[in-house]
């Protein structure tokens, strides 16, 4: 009886075995020596990317709330303020990079110097373009990381307005424009009731009197947590 099974080459079967296995073979072998590269040569190289960018959980402050009277109006709230602050330099780790990175941000700094003095005094009209024209030079050159462009705080508002800046409204990595946030408790009617409303300590916000301080745990709150990259040396929330 003759055999009708089919008959396969096995020599060319094995040969395309060994092509696959000679190819997956040099893709593992490759991959190995990437990755002892990046172990070895470039180790120092990608432990300073690391540094640059981080991830982690803070603690939040809670906001103070708000008192308000029997008809819903409000007596005491705590409003946003803001600190200023230019930093022109660069942060990158890498000697070659950190160059053109800084030759840039001169460029900026250089071309929009005019912008930012008027209008920061168009926004702020007691600040004076030449000092501030100066103060932020002499900190370029001293390589300063937050040169203070304001003396006091400015508000929500005001922030938005120089925000619009030419120089201000660029990625905080490219522009270095920022703002520290600070609150501060404020009343809509003045002195008026100031008694019965209480006050807190200016240095650090703790009741003291009144209704301040009569429900001091509730107005309190209870902090959060909030999730911050570290992006360039710079933290990003």
């Amino acid at each position: 009886m003759a055999d009708n099974q089919p008959k396969y080459n096995t020599k060319r079967v094995l040969k395309r075995y060994k092509i696959i296995g000679f190819f997956f073979g040099l893709v593992g072998l490759l991959i190995l020596i990437k990755a002892g590269y990046l172990m070895t040569v470039a180790r120092d190289y990608w432990l300073a990317v690391g540094e640059k960018f981080e991830s982690e959980n803070r603690p939040l402050p809670a906001t103070r709330g708000n008192i308000l009277s029997a008809d819903g109006q409000l007596l005491a709230t705590s409003l946003p303020e803001y600190r200023i602050y230019l930093d022109p330099m660069s942060w990158e780790p890498d000697s070659a990079r950190r160059v053109k990175d800084q030759h840039l941000r001169d460029s900026l700094l250089n071309f929009y110097m005019d912008s930012i003095v008027n209008g920061m005094h168009r926004i702020l009209p007691d600040v004076d373009p030449a000092t501030l024209r100066q103060r932020i030079k002499e900190g370029r050159r001293k390589r300063e990381h937050n040169i203070s462009l304001y003396p006091k705080r400015v508000t929500f508002l005001q922030l938005n307005e120089l925000k619009k800046l030419p120089l201000f409204r660029l990625p905080v990595g490219k522009g270095g424009f920022r703002a520290e946030e600070f609150r501060r408790r404020k009343n809509p009617y003045g002195h008026l009731a100031a008694r019965t409303i209480g006050k807190l300590r200016s240095d650090n916000d703790s009741a003291m009197s009144g209704l301040e301080l009569a429900f001091n745990t509730e107005l309190s709150g209870r902090p959060g947590v909030y999730h911050r990259e570290k992006v360039s040396n710079r933290y990003i929330n």
